[in-house]
């Protein structure tokens, strides 16, 4: 989860605005405050601990689901030999 979520926000950059980004629901708040004249200010954006929360339980639900599926594979291949 933090290599994925690190190289994906490390690799996006907004000059204008402020957005939230991770992998998958946004919860780091990225970007800059540039003022542009004749633009709105852009929005105050923070960080999202719902989302952070939600982001850590759907990887390791997905964890979870990847080592059942390699222990019901070898334990398939443990039973035919």
């Amino acid at each position: 989860m933090i290599g994925l979520n690190y190289f994906w926000i490390s690799s996006n950059d907004i000059l204008d605005g402020r957005e939230l980004f991770g992998l998958p629901l946004g919860f780091y708040p990225k970007g800059s405050f540039m003022m542009r004249s004749g633009y709105p200010t852009p929005s105050v954006v923070e960080f999202s601990w719902v989302n952070i929360i939600v982001d850590v339980l759907f990887w390791y639900l997905l964890a979870c689901l990847i080592f059942y599926f390699y222990d019901k594979l070898k334990e398939k291949k443990r039973s035919s030999n």
